[in-house]
């Protein structure tokens, strides 16, 4: 029975530091708990034996002798027994302290792999951190354009409204230019005109000028 349950404890260690898939991930203080629970349960279990074997000694050899060789017997075979629980004990507590030392050790190199995971974890937050402020930047900056952009958009639309404007006003700026030109045509053919009857009307004055009656009137 003791021997099923130093098996057991040691079971018990080993998947604890191996933790297969199938077995739930636990902690150091649960496991050094269930170990230490285990083991002292394994050393209650061989003291109430030892106890119980010291009992029956004293009941043997306290009862009266009637058969003393049986009776000398008896209590050999109880000593016997009790020598080979004793030597049991001190075996199972020197295998305990060595399962707990194997123990120890792996859980001493859990937690460097531990400290080792943190350290790592802490980084890639530290990465995540500065990867979601370059983020945060990036929209800011996008918001920023975007801004930019609509603000370009409507100086743009005050744009083609003063070019609609002043297009308008050029349009009525060649009106009346072309109509200057019309009245400028129209003037110089006038002025051509008046020239042409300037020119008759001197050709007369000439020629009136050589008529002698023209003369005596001058005179």
């Amino acid at each position: 029975m003791i021997a099923l349950f130093l098996l057991l404890v040691i079971v018990v260690g080993v998947l604890l530091l191996w933790q297969p898939a199938w077995l739930p991930k636990i902690s150091r203080q649960q496991t050094a708990a269930r170990v230490t629970q285990a083991a002292n349960k394994i050393v209650a279990t061989t003291k109430e034996t030892v106890e119980k074997a010291g009992e029956r000694l004293h009941i043997a050899r306290a009862a009266p002798r009637v058969r003393p060789e049986s009776a000398t017997q008896a209590d050999a075979e109880l000593e016997q027994e009790l020598g080979a629980l004793t030597a049991r004990a001190s075996q199972l507590a020197s295998e305990l302290a060595h399962v707990k030392a194997e123990l120890e050790t792996r859980l001493g190199s859990r937690d460097a792999e531990l400290v080792e995971l943190s350290a790592d974890i802490d980084a890639r937050q530290a990465q995540q951190h500065n990867l979601q402020a370059e983020v945060e930047q990036l929209v800011a900056a996008r918001n920023q354009l975007s801004a930019d952009l609509d603000a370009s958009r409507q100086n743009r639309g005050e744009l083609e409204q003063s070019i609609t404007a002043r297009e308008s006003e050029l349009g009525e700026l060649q009106t009346q230019l072309a109509q200057a030109q019309k009245n400028l045509a129209a003037a110089n053919d006038q002025r051509a005109k008046l020239e042409s009857n300037l020119a008759v009307a001197n050709q007369q004055i000439a020629e009136l000028g050589k008529n002698p009656i023209t003369r005596l009137l001058n005179r």
